[in-house]
């Protein structure tokens, strides 16, 4: 039961809070209201496809390599202020505005940009975020996504994460495991009565 109950809580809890598309080539607002339920640094960064009308964004936004025709100058440049907003109170808790973005990890299909790691108290938000001011050429076809979800590192500062890390690693190598084992030594415990009544049927 208790397994039953743990991982659609833990799932809830390490979800990722926002996942929105942002075109690049005009001045974009998201806004949307965000339940923050743990009180831990999130990470507030654009998602790219790596793999961006068949070149490799990754290089151009590393610094390092062409994109349609154009070598990076500098860092990327890209204007985004954000805010997150107590519903109750009306007050802003945390906001800023980013403005060379850097690089901060990619996988086989994406390519990460970090903007800002904001930590609030748990509660209700109204979140905004703008893109502003001009934007490289090359990158005003590009859509992103802007995320806000946990950073992927193991490290916490709260009791809620700490029982998802060790819950999920005693859940994956003990509590499966057993109930896999314990599962068939209750088939084999049974094999008697089931070849007896198979004999009866005959």
């Amino acid at each position: 039961m208790s397994q039953l109950l743990f991982w659609p809580w833990s799932k809830w809890l390490t979800r990722t809070l926002i996942d929105e598309p942002v075109p690049l080539g005009s001045p974009t607002t998201v806004a949307c209201t965000v339940h923050v339920p743990l009180r831990e640094p999130y990470e507030l960064s654009f998602s790219f496809v790596r793999r961006w009308e068949g070149e490799d964004i990754r290089d151009y936004l590393y610094g390092r390599g062409y994109f349609k025709r154009h070598w990076p100058v500098g860092d990327t440049v890209i204007p985004v202020s954000w805010s997150l907003t107590d519903v109750r109170s009306g007050r802003v808790i945390a906001s800023g505005v980013e403005k060379n973005l850097q690089v901060s990890g990619w996988s086989q299909d994406s390519v990460y940009m970090h903007i800002a790691s904001p930590k609030v108290p748990v509660g209700t938000y109204l979140f905004k975020a703008e893109v502003l001011g001009a934007i490289a050429p090359e990158l005003r076809g590009v859509t992103p996504r802007l995320l806000l979800a946990l950073p992927g590192h193991k490290a916490s500062s709260t009791w809620q994460l700490t029982v998802v890390f060790w819950g999920a690693l005693v859940s994956t190598l003990i509590i499966w495991p057993l109930i896999l084992i314990l599962g068939g030594f209750a088939l084999w415990l049974a094999r008697p009565q089931f070849i007896q009544s198979e004999a009866a049927s005959r």
